[in-house]
């Protein structure tokens, strides 16, 4: 079964996000980031402000609770930013592009950008229904996203999920779970 859709460097930017949320070294390094962000500015803003310490330090902290209330959406839209840019400066333009993924009993294969990736079923780790597309999770580096705008009607939706997810418990030892093939933490 085959579908396609086109994508732009923004839906690029929102896959790479749903692979960093999804991962806790990422989660790890983001919350060590606010931290230290927050610790800094506290710090800075009760080593330059004058005054009775208790003052200074309750103007450092409630410094570092308006830095710690901020900071996650403002490094998440600097990293989008970023993103953003590279894979513009990367696909040479703003797009749009073509992706086209086919399903079959041996794997997924995507081909996008003058690239053909195929992945055996073993590398998937989880198909996810997320609302606005279907989510294919690899073990290792990798999400594969079929936008909804891929299928002409909910029953291909449907039907390109369901035959998905059939193939991949097929690929499956008895047992339902091989080692390879675990659900992620």
């Amino acid at each position: 079964m085959k579908v396609q859709f086109e994508f732009t460097p923004d839906d690029l930017v929102d896959v790479a996000e749903r692979a960093l949320d999804k991962s806790r070294l990422a989660a790890s390094l983001r919350w060590r980031g606010g931290a230290a962000t927050v610790v800094l500015a506290g710090a800075c803003v009760y080593l330059v402000t004058w005054g009775p310490a208790p003052y200074r330090l309750a103007f450092a902290l409630a410094v570092g609770l308006v830095v710690a209330v901020f900071y996650p959406k403002a490094a998440r839209s600097a990293r989008q930013r970023r993103l953003r840019r590279l894979y513009r400066e990367r696909l040479g333009s703003p797009g749009p592009f073509t992706c086209e993924v086919e399903i079959t009993p041996s794997g997924i294969t995507t081909t996008q950008v003058g690239a053909r990736t195929t992945r055996e079923w073993a590398s998937i780790a989880a198909i996810e229904d997320r609302g606005d597309s279907i989510e294919f999770v690899t073990h290792g580096a990798g999400t594969v996203v079929v936008r909804n705008r891929a299928f002409r009607s909910r029953e291909e939706w449907r039907e390109f999920l369901d035959t998905a997810r059939g193939y991949l418990a097929q690929a499956l030892p008895a047992g339902g779970i091989s080692p390879q093939n675990r659900p992620l933490p």
